[in-house]
């Protein structure tokens, strides 16, 4: 992904936690057995993970570049 594109993924969860992009600093609340949905501009380079935050779960890595 390069910098200026739109950010946008579904994170899903069998349990109530907060999904968190870091870097970013995003926090969303993911209820049990549903999703919530992200959609943000990549203003940042770099590799940043996305978490389960409670679950301390790495769901993935979002890297954006020139």
């Amino acid at each position: 992904m390069t910098r200026g594109e739109q950010v946008r993924f579904v994170v899903r969860s069998p349990m109530a936690d907060e999904a968190h992009v870091h870097g970013y600093d995003i926090l969303k609340e993911v209820p049990a057995g549903g999703g919530v949905t992200f959609s943000f501009p990549a203003e940042f380079e770099g590799e940043f993970e996305v978490e389960l935050e409670n679950a301390g779960e790495e769901l993935g890595h979002i890297e954006v570049t020139r």
